[in-house]
C-alpha cells in the first residue's frame, strides 16, 4: 500500500494594511500544510522597505541579522515539529503546525470571563476616579452576568475559552436574552454591544482570528427589527391630553421636549444653561452627549423653547452650570410613561427612548430633514448608526412613491 506524501511549505510575509505611522509592517508566517492553511503573527516588524517580497528581510544591520537569526529559528523548530507529527498522526494540518509552535496556551488559557472581569475591573476604577459614568461599568458588569447565567444553562460551565465562541454561541446568547423578561431591546443593545466590543479587542490583540459578531446584521435590527416611536396621529394626542397630577405633567413635558430635540434620557438630566447657544436669533443646543462624547447640534423648535422657558423662564440670564429642569426626579421615568400612554390610549410601550426614536422619524426624516442633518443632531458616531436608529415611515416612503409615479407617468407606457 502506497503512503500518501504530506505537502509542506513556510513563507514569511509582511501585512501592510496593518502599517504603523512609522512605516513598520508586522510579519507573519504561513504554514501550508497538504490542502489547509494557517497565517500566524510571529510578534515582530520591519520597515516595509527592508523587506524583500521573496519573503525574507534585506540589509546588514544588527536588527536584520537578529531578525534573520530569529526567522530561521522558527524553521529550524517547525521542520522538527513536522518530523515529530508525521511520526503522530496520520492526518496532518497547518493547526497542528501553529499549536506546536507557539503552545496551546497561547490562546486556549484565555476565557471570556477572564476578559471581561480585567475589562469591569478598569471600568470601576475609571468610574471611582470620575473618569467614566457607573453606567458603563455596570453594563459590562451585568453584561458578564448574564453570560455566565446562560454559559451554566445552555453549556452547564460558568467560562469558556475566547476561540470556542462562533456565531451559534452568539445567536444563542441572543435568545436567552430574548427570554429575559426584566430586559427590553434597548438594554439588550448595550449589553450586546459590551460584548462585541471585548471581542474586537481580542481580534486586536490576536486572542482569537475573528470577531464572530462581524459578519451579522445590524444588532438593532436582528433585536427587534424596527424602533418603537409615535406617529404623527399619537403625539397629537398626547399633546392635547391634560395630565390630572403635576409629576404625570413633568413626566410628559419631559418627553415632548426630547421628541423635539432629540435627547437622550441621560443628555436631558445634563442639560444646563451653558449649553444653550443663540445663534442668528435662534436657541440652539450644543453639547456632548454622556454616552459618546460625540457633539450634538440642535436648533431649538418653538415647542421645545416653549417647554424650556416653563421651567427655566430666565435661561439666557443663568448661570452657566444651572440646570435647566432644576430639582426634577426623572429616575423612574419610564413607569409614570406607561401610566400616561394608557390615559392617551396609545398602545405602545412609552419610553424615554421611544421619544428620540419619534424625533428620528416623525419629527425630522417624514419632514424631508437630510440623514446628514439628523445624524449630526442626534449626535451619532457615524451615519450608519442613523441609518439603523431611524425607521422611515410608512407616510414617507408613500409621499416618496407618489413623486415616483408622477415622475415615470408619461415615460413606460403599457399597451394592452
Amino acid at each position: 500500500m502506497e503512503t500518501k506524501k504530506n505537502t509542506f511549505a513556510l513563507f514569511f510575509y509582511i501585512n501592510k494594511s496593518r502599517q504603523n505611522q512609522q512605516g513598520q509592517c508586522p510579519i507573519y508566517l504561513r504554514i501550508s500544510v497538504n490542502n489547509s492553511q494557517k497565517a500566524v503573527s510571529i510578534k515582530r516588524s520591519i520597515n516595509h522597505n527592508y523587506w524583500d517580497s521573496k519573503g525574507f528581510p534585506k540589509g546588514k544591520t544588527v536588527e536584520i541579522r537578529d531578525l534573520n537569526n530569529y526567522l530561521n529559528a522558527i524553521r529550524t523548530k517547525l521542520f522538527n515539529i513536522q518530523t515529530d507529527l508525521m511520526l503522530k498522526e496520520t492526518c496532518i494540518t497547518a493547526d497542528m503546525f501553529a499549536e506546536a509552535l507557539f503552545g496551546t496556551s497561547r490562546d486556549r488559557s484565555v476565557t471570556i470571563m477572564q476578559m471581561f472581569n480585567e475589562r469591569i475591573d478598569k471600568e470601576k476604577k475609571l468610574f471611582e476616579q470620575g473618569q467614566k459614568s457607573e453606567g458603563e461599568y455596570s453594563r459590562f458588569y451585568y453584561t458578564a452576568e448574564y453570560l455566565r447565567k446562560f454559559m451554566e444553562r445552555q453549556y452547564k460551565v460558568s467560562d469558556i475559552p475566547l476561540k470556542k465562541i462562533d456565531r451559534q454561541f452568539i445567536d444563542r446568547f441572543i435568545d436567552f436574552l430574548k427570554l429575559q423578561p426584566t430586559i427590553g431591546s434597548n438594554y439588550m443593545m448595550l449589553l450586546l454591544q459590551r460584548f462585541k466590543s471585548l471581542l474586537k479587542v481580542a481580534v486586536k490583540y490576536e486572542m482569537i482570528t475573528k470577531n464572530p459578531f462581524d459578519d451579522d446584521i445590524p444588532l438593532a435590527m436582528q433585536i427587534d427589527g424596527h424602533r418603537n416611536y409615535l406617529t404623527e396621529q399619537e403625539l397629537q394626542r398626547l399633546l392635547e391630553t391634560p395630565m390630572l397630577t403635576q409629576g404625570k405633567e413633568l413626566e410628559k413635558d419631559l418627553f415632548c421636549f426630547s421628541v423635539f430635540t432629540g435627547l437622550a434620557n441621560t443628555d436631558l438630566q445634563h442639560l444646563t444653561c451653558g449649553r444653550l447657544h443663540q445663534i442668528d436669533g435662534n436657541w440652539w443646543i450644543r453639547a456632548y452627549r454622556q454616552k459618546t462624547d460625540v457633539l450634538s447640534v440642535v436648533p431649538l423648535l418653538p415647542q421645545a423653547e416653549v417647554i424650556l422657558r416653563k421651567y427655566c423662564p430666565d435661561f439666557e440670564s443663568c448661570s452657566a452650570n444651572h440646570p435647566i429642569f432644576t430639582g426634577r426626579s426623572i429616575s423612574n421615568r419610564n413607569v409614570v410613561l406607561k401610566k400616561i400612554a394608557k390615559e392617551c390610549k396609545i398602545d405602545k410601550k412609552l419610553t424615554t427612548h421611544v421619544a428620540r426614536h419619534t424625533f428620528a422619524t416623525t419629527i425630522t426624516l417624514s419632514n424631508d430633514v437630510p440623514l446628514e442633518t439628523v445624524s449630526k443632531m442626534l449626535g451619532h458616531k457615524s451615519l450608519r448608526m442613523t441609518q439603523h436608529y431611524a425607521k422611515i415611515i410608512d407616510k414617507k416612503i408613500g409621499r416618496d412613491m407618489e413623486k415616483l409615479t408622477a415622475k415615470i407617468s408619461g415615460t413606460y407606457q403599457l399597451h394592452t
